[in-house]
């Protein structure tokens, strides 16, 4: 069995190249790919959805994820001034965090 952080690579090998091809076809609103030198650090472009409140946005977001991703999740941090109950303020930076059900 593949050691954590290679099963990690491989796995953010793959979920790259599937965003990729989304992008060419059908995700308009969304941009992400890894640092050049360093695939477990991702930054991301979110445009807000037409007719939302957020429509004239674009909210970039860096993801760091860990050696032992998909059993992690990443850590989402918000770089775009974002005021929602989701978005979590400590030290400066913020973060997203997933609602509880």
């Amino acid at each position: 069995m593949a050691a954590p952080r290679a099963t990690a690579l491989l796995r953010l090998a793959r979920d790259l190249e599937e965003i990729q091809e989304a992008f060419a076809s059908r995700l308009s609103l969304v941009s992400a790919s890894p640092l050049p030198t360093d695939m477990f650090s991702w930054h991301c472009n979110v445009a807000g959805p037409p007719g939302s409140p957020y429509a004239e946005s674009v909210f970039h977001v860096t993801l760091a994820f860990p050696g032992d991703f998909p059993s992690r999740p990443p850590r989402v941090r918000l770089c775009t001034y974002l005021h929602h109950p989701n978005v979590l303020e400590r030290d400066g930076e913020r973060f997203i965090c997933a609602k509880k059900k």
